[in-house]
């Protein structure tokens, strides 16, 4: 799910979720402490030309390999 450090925490710790993508909402409360995220947005990027939030994953993040793609992609 993507949310706030509140929703990321209440929907894994209640076994609803099985990834957390945290939102770059750092006005909330918990947003510095919660450590349980799969996939964590960051600010927006200014050296581009248009709307881009920069985004760190780690571990296993939820994504999927296209069957009969090779491992490089």
């Amino acid at each position: 799910m993507y949310g706030s450090s509140a929703v990321c925490a209440y929907l894994k710790r209640g076994g609803l979720a099985d990834y957390a993508w945290l939102s770059h909402s750092t006005a909330w409360s918990g947003y510095s402490s919660f450590a349980d995220w799969n996939i964590k947005q960051g600010k927006r990027s200014p050296a581009l030309s248009f709307s881009h939030d920069w985004n760190e994953a780690r571990g296993d993040y939820g994504g999927f390999r296209v069957a009969g793609a090779s491992a490089s992609l």
